[in-house]
């Protein structure tokens, strides 16, 4: 959790510079509701969608003793369908509606994404089990790095686009 709020201050801070002060504080604004619903989906929202699941008992959040075993929640901001949507979402937010709230909704949703991944990289299981769980083939070791070096080199143009924009 520290790890996600020094990366949004490192990252949001740098567009104080370039931006007017109301147009940075909506982008703010935006960044803290981003990653408002990355945390509230992790400790709230799950239980309404995964309510089948939690019933018959397997989830288990408790257990965090041996995280190799750890079996995940279905997370439906960390899905690959919610990814793959956020993607062309998230260019048509920046390019099109000119908007900072929506601009820093769409870049904390994918900030904290990466860092998840990050943090996930080197477990395949539980990299599968978080953002890989609707699709039937499971990814390797080397599709996970290629799937999180494209991401951020998609935030990464987004961002330089946003910034010198």
């Amino acid at each position: 959790m520290k790890y996600k709020i020094i990366a949004f201050v490192v990252y949001f801070l740098p567009f104080f510079f370039v931006t007017q002060l109301t147009l940075y504080l909506l982008f703010v604004v935006g960044g803290l509701v981003g990653m408002a619903l990355l945390i509230l989906d992790e400790l709230v929202f799950y239980q309404y969608y995964n309510e089948g699941q939690l019933q018959e008992g397997q989830v288990n959040q408790s257990d965090q003793l041996d995280k190799n075993q750890l079996k995940t929640p279905f997370l439906a901001t960390r899905s690959v369908l919610f990814v793959a949507s956020l993607i062309p979402l998230s260019f048509f937010i920046l390019t099109s509606t000119g908007s900072a709230l929506g601009i820093g909704l769409v870049m904390s949703l994918f900030l904290g994404i990466i860092l998840e991944m990050w943090q996930y990289r080197d477990n395949q299981k539980i990299f599968n089990e978080r953002f890989w769980s609707l699709v039937k083939k499971k990814l390797d070791l080397n599709q996970v790095r290629a799937v999180m070096i494209s991401l951020f080199a998609y935030f990464l143009f987004l961002s330089l686009l946003f910034f010198f924009a």
